[in-house]
């Protein structure tokens, strides 16, 4: 190929067809999307409600950048059903001299990082107002081969970019079936499937009885006495459970179910933290942007004091469902309104936290919300939640499992978002290595080679026994059954 360098300006040939805009007229408005999202509807809008009454027409097959956010990847080429649409003069749009560069290409060229280099440097302004300048940009010149070296470059990328989007679709794939892999295990722990049941666990309705005995010597069973605590005859939840497991309601079982507040004095540097719904992931306490209150406020809130082995629930939002297991709380803690303490000393606490996030659980959330605008749990409705309770062993038992379980999702997961990540790199890496000029080598076969060595977790048809049954086996392997569902080797 005959590499040479071509200005900016020499190809890209700026177009301007103004349009008075009209009061009483429907126009369609374009965005841009940044990081090479391409071009959009950005809506629909009557003259009236339009600032500027000078915009500018644009036609499909233009050219068309963001001045203000060229820096930020906002190029793209105009689609058909935006004939006719207008934009503001902050948005460029071209004819592309295509007897020198090939439009498609140079498009493709706009997402390197070295065109983003290119824009940044070419952008000037205050903070802001930071927009490309024109005398900068169409100064610039890139290196490029004949236009039909161009064209051949592009039916390469494009080859390329097919297959990488095969690849980028299978992992979503893959990472949806993980997902549901993730809830089938949950929800079979919570109806007894997951691990066979053993004669010799004291039932759960001992552990109840334990429960009920201690409330009532601590004096709080209120109104209740001893032997109505709890209910007297057999509760009937949703679905089956085994015969050593009870169904309890959560007010019942807890001891402490509650949410907090601001607190008046606003937060300090230093002190208790104080976690809001930000702080609350399934994984842990996301402390990156924790705030605190002071000791004498933390006092004065000493209802809502959190302690380790609570489970902290999101009530309202859109983190909403989401909960955490407090397992070291070296400097204590609060929380906030949009945060409940679910507490419980008869419960394993991890079993209360997966119980938590299980599938039926989430379902009871979502389905006892409350409020038009931003959802919120009542207090009431989240103390009548109806849970299964399995005996204490077992408890102990389904966590260890599950935990094992979930380990090797994670590991799972790890490899196929490495597959992920490698389409994505090769992605780029045939972008330039195709741009640049060849140093005595084809850059296109060897990108195809990449690809060839880039090895999938592809996810196959489940064989064999149900997902239920095959879970309750004591296979040791736990990692050869989960790859076993997925089809892997």
């Amino acid at each position: 190929m005959n590499w040479r360098s071509i200005r900016i300006g020499d190809f890209l040939h700026r177009v301007r067809i103004p349009v008075d805009i009209k009061d009483d007229q429907d126009y369609n408005l374009v965005t841009i999307r940044m990081h090479h999202k391409g071009v959009a509807l950005r809506g629909i809008k009557r003259g009236k409600d339009i600032g500027s009454k000078r915009m500018y027409r644009v036609a499909p097959g233009h050219f068309i950048l963001s001045g203000i956010d060229a820096r930020h990847g906002a190029f793209g080429i105009v689609p058909e059903e935006l004939d006719g649409a207008v934009v503001t003069n902050d948005f460029w749009y071209f004819e592309v001299d295509e007897e020198q560069v090939d439009k498609e290409l140079f498009l493709h060229l706009t997402s390197t990082s070295f065109f983003d280099d290119l824009c940044r440097i070419a952008s000037d302004g205050t903070t802001n107002r930071v927009r490309l300048q024109a005398d900068k940009f169409f100064n610039y010149e890139i290196n490029l081969p004949a236009v039909e070296d161009q064209r051949e470059l592009m039916a390469q990328l494009k080859h390329t970019n097919a297959a990488v989007a095969a690849v980028l679709e299978e992992t979503d794939q893959q990472l949806a079936h993980l997902t549901q892999l993730r809830q089938a295990l949950l929800r079979e722990a919570m109806q007894g499937q997951l691990l066979p049941q053993d004669p010799t666990d004291e039932p759960a309705a001992v552990l109840l009885q334990k429960l009920q005995v201690a409330k009532a010597a601590a004096g709080k069973g209120g109104k209740c006495k001893a032997g109505t605590l709890f209910a007297e005859e057999p509760v009937d939840g949703p679905f089956e459970i085994p015969s050593s497991w009870e169904w309890i309601t959560l007010g019942e079982i807890a001891s402490k179910i509650g949410s907090g507040s601001t607190p008046k004095a606003g937060y300090t540097k230093e002190g208790v933290p104080f976690f809001r719904s930000q702080n609350i992931y399934e994984e842990g306490l996301e402390l990156s942007d924790v705030v605190y209150i002071s000791q004498d406020i933390h006092h004065s809130m000493r209802g809502t004091q959190v302690q380790e082995n609570d489970v902290l629930l999101n009530i309202t939002g859109g983190s909403l469902g989401r909960a955490t297991l407090v397992t070291d709380l070296p400097s204590g803690g609060n929380v906030s309104q949009h945060v409940c303490i679910v507490r419980s000393s008869t419960l394993n606490s991890r079993f209360l936290h997966k119980l938590i996030l299980s599938p039926y659980f989430q379902d009871l959330i979502f389905t006892s919300t409350s409020g038009a605008g931003r959802q919120g749990l009542p207090k009431y409705n989240l103390e009548q939640f109806l849970i299964p309770i399995p005996p204490l062993a077992e408890q102990h038992r389904i966590v260890v499992k599950l935990e094992q379980l979930m380990q090797h999702c994670d590991a799972l997961e790890q490899r196929i978002r490495e597959s992920r990540r490698l389409a994505e790199q090769l992605l780029q890496t045939a972008l330039r290595e195709a741009l640049a000029p060849p140093a005595g080598t084809e850059p296109a076969e060897e990108t195809e080679l990449e690809l060839a060595e880039i090895k999938l977790v592809s996810p196959a048809p489940r064989r064999g026994r149900p997902l239920k049954k095959r879970l309750a086996t004591n296979d040791p392997d736990l990692f050869s059954e989960l790859a076993d569902l997925f089809g892997v080797e």
